[in-house]
C-alpha cells in the first residue's frame, strides 16, 4: 500500500489503514511460488512460535551495549547537543540503557558503558589505575585486551594485520601487515594465547555484532570509551566474520564513526582481539533443513544469497509472532514490525516500501503511536539494534527471510544521530549490512520497532 501524504505529512488515516492491513486475518495476498511456477514449499515446519496473546519478554535483557548516545537528532536540520524528545518521539537517547539514570553499574564508564580494568595476570584494578592490559565489559561478560603504546609490546596499537583463518582458505590472504612479527590475525592470536594474555588462552577476533557493541557513538575519533581504551585508532579493525558474499573480503569495524564494511582481507587493519563465549549462539547444526534450503528462502527472498560454509546466526527459533504479527527477538526483548513501512500482508507483498526524510519518519512514527497511548511506542531502530539483526551467512538481504519476508534491498533510517555532522544519522543497508550516515533530507526506508512491556 502506497502511503499518500500533502506537502510531506503523512495522515493518520494512512497510519491507521497501514496497521489495518499488517494483521494477519483478512489479507488477501498472492501466493507464493517456486521459479519452475510450482506451489511454494509448506512452511508450517519453519513457522515462529505465536505467543499467547501479548509476547512476554520482561525476563530479557539484552546481552548488547547501548550507543553511547546522550544527544538526539531533531525533525530540523540540526542535531540537538542534548536529550529532547519532540512531541512524545522516541529517540536514541530516550531509550535502552543509556537513559536509564538508575543504572547499576559494577564498574564504570562512560553512559551505560560498565568496564573494568584488568592487568596481565587477569586480576581486577581500581578505575584510578594508570596501567592495565585489559577490560572487562561487566554487561556482555566478555574480556577485550587494551592496546599499548609501548614500542615492545605485542599489543602495540600501531600494528597490523593481514586476516587469515584456516576455517576459511578462500578468504584469507597470503599478505602481512606492519607489526613485530607474523602480521596476520591468526598469528597474532595464537601469540596472545600462547602467552596467556591477561590470565586466559581463548583470545579470539569478536565477531562484527560484539566489535559493533564497543563503538561510542557519543563519541568519535576514535568512536570509544576512551578512558578504558585510550590508544584505540581510528582506523578498521578486523571481525571474525568472512563476508559472505564476496571472495577475499572481511568484515571491519570503524572506530573513527562507527562504520561497518566489508574489507579485502589483504588488507592491514587493526586488531581488538576477545576472550569469552560469543554473543550469539551459531545455529548451522541446528537448523531444519527447510529453514537451511537456498529454494525456500528465495521463495521470501529472491535475491538473497547464503554461504553454505558459514555458519547461520539468525534462526527461526529465536524470534516469536503475536497475532498480530508483529516480532519478538527472544535474543534482545525487542519487538519489530514484521513488514517496513509501507508494505503489508503475512509475507509483506502488498503495497511497496515508502521511503522516507528522517523528519518524514519522525512525523509518520508519531502519529502511528497516537492510537495506542498505553503501550510502548514504535520507533526507529538504534544503529546497533538493526546490527543485532544480522544473519552472518547471507547477505540480500542479511536477515532471517522467514521472519522478515520480502525485505526491500536498501538503506534503512536508525535514530542513532551522528557525533558531528549536523542534520545527519546513521543508516544501515538491507543488502549487505553496510553502515554508514546519510543527511536527514535523504529518503530511506523505515523497519519500526519497540521496547517489550507497557509504559508506567
Amino acid at each position: 500500500m502506497k502511503i499518500k501524504r500533502a506537502v510531506g505529512r503523512i495522515s493518520l488515516i494512512s497510519v491507521v489503514a497501514l496497521a489495518t492491513a499488517c494483521k494477519y486475518e483478512a489479507v488477501t495476498e498472492a501466493p507464493l511460488t517456486t521459479s519452475n511456477g510450482s506451489s511454494a514449499v509448506d512452511f508450517e515446519s519453519i513457522q515462529l512460535p505465536l505467543c499467547d496473546g501479548e509476547c512476554d519478554c520482561d525476563d530479557i535483557d539484552s546481552p548488547y551495549n547501548d550507543t553511547g548516545v546522550l544527544f538526539s537528532a531533531s525533525q530540523a536540520a540540526l542535531n540537538s547537543d542534548t536529550c529532547d524528545v519532540i512531541d512524545g518521539q522516541t529517540q536514541d537517547c530516550s531509550s535502552g540503557r543509556d537513559s536509564n539514570v538508575n543504572l547499576v553499574k559494577q564498574g564504570h564508564g562512560y553512559a551505560a558503558f560498565d568496564f573494568t580494568k584488568i592487568d596481565l595476570t587477569g586480576s581486577q584494578l581500581s578505575p584510578a589505575e594508570t596501567s592495565w592490559q585489559c577490560v572487562k565489559d561487566n554487561h556482555t561478560g566478555l574480556l577485550w585486551e587494551a592496546k599499548s603504546i609501548e614500542l615492545s609490546a605485542i599489543n602495540n596499537t600501531a600494528y597490523t594485520y593481514t586476516w587469515v583463518d584456516d576455517n576459511y582458505s578462500d578468504y584469507s590472504s597470503n599478505q602481512q601487515g606492519q607489526c613485530d612479527q607474523n602480521c596476520t590475525s591468526a598469528s597474532y592470536i595464537q601469540r596472545l594465547n600462547d602467552l596467556q594474555f591477561c590470565g586466559v588462552n581463548n583470545w579470539r577476533l569478536p565477531n562484527k555484532i560484539e566489535l559493533h557493541d564497543l563503538v561510542n557513538y557519543g563519541d568519535l575519533s576514535p568512536a570509544i570509551d576512551r578512558d578504558f581504551f585510550p590508544h584505540t585508532q581510528s582506523g578498521f579493525y578486523w571481525t571474525s566474520n568472512p563476508d559472505s558474499d564476496d571472495i577475499g573480503s572481511a568484515w571491519a569495524v570503524d572506530f573513527h564513526h562507527g562504520r561497518v564494511a566489508g574489507t579485502l582481507t589483504s588488507n592491514a587493519n587493526y586488531i581488538r582481539a576477545v576472550s569469552g563465549d560469543t554473543q550469539r549462539t551459531l545455529y548451522s547444526n541446528q537448523l531444519p533443513e527447510p529453514e537451511i534450503s537456498q529454494s525456500n528462502r528465495l521463495q521470501v527472498a529472491s535475491k538473497q544469497r547464503c554461504n553454505a560454509s558459514i555458519a547461520f546466526s539468525s534462526p527461526v527459533s529465536r524470534f516469536k509472532t503475536d497475532s498480530s504479527g508483529n516480532i519478538l527477538d527472544t535474543n534482545t526483548g525487542l519487538i519489530w514490525q514484521k513488514c517496513l513501512v509501507g508494505l503489508s500482508g503475512a509475507n509483506c507483498t502488498i503495497g511497496e516500501s515508502e521511503k522516507m526524510s528522517m523528519p518524514e519518519a519522525l512525523d509518520y512514527i508519531t502519529i502511528a503511536n497516537m492510537a495506542q497511548s498505553t503501550l510502548q511506542p514504535w520507533r526507529l531502530p538504534s544503529i546497533k539494534e538493526l546490527q543485532q539483526l544480522n544473519e552472518f551467512a547471507c547477505e540480500e538481504p542479511p536477515l532471517n527471510p522467514f521472519v522478515f519476508p520480502n525485505v526491500t534491498l536498501g538503506e534503512v533510517w536508525s535514530m542513532t544521530p551522528h557525533q558531528t555532522r549536523a542534520g545527519t544519522s546513521f543508516q544501515y543497508q538491507y543488502q549487505n549490512s553496510i553502515i554508514f550516515y546519510s543527511e536527514h533530507e535523504s529518503a530511506h526506508a523505515v523497519h519500526l520497532v519497540k521496547n517489550c512491556g507497557v509504559t508506567n
